[in-house]
């Protein structure tokens, strides 16, 4: 028997973490938003290039209108200091990607 999965939502995917603080923030080519609507949630990656998925994280968490956004972090580290600092630093959860 063959399931279709639909999830009614928009992905919107940048490449680094000063995009997405940019996204978030609504600087640079996302201030429309209508283009760069606020998430309902975030996945991060820990190695991001120009700002690490940590200081990211940090930084979300510092400011009182991102703060309350859900972050996941998915990483394929399985660190267990990376995982504690992301809790630490207000990740909702920590998923490992698949290796390969």
């Amino acid at each position: 028997m063959e399931r279709e999965n639909r999830i009614d939502c928009d992905f919107q995917r940048v490449t680094d973490g000063r995009e997405l603080m940019d996204y978030l923030l609504m600087k640079g080519r996302f201030t429309d938003p209508e283009e760069a609507p606020r998430p309902f949630f975030a996945l991060l990656d820990l190695n991001m290039p120009h700002i690490s998925g940590h200081d990211v994280l940090r930084r979300i968490k510092s400011i009182p209108e991102l703060s309350p956004i859900p972050i996941i972090v998915y990483s394929s580290s399985r660190d267990k200091e990376d995982i504690t600092q992301s809790y630490a630093l207000g990740a909702s959860s920590h998923i490992g990607k698949p290796p390969g």
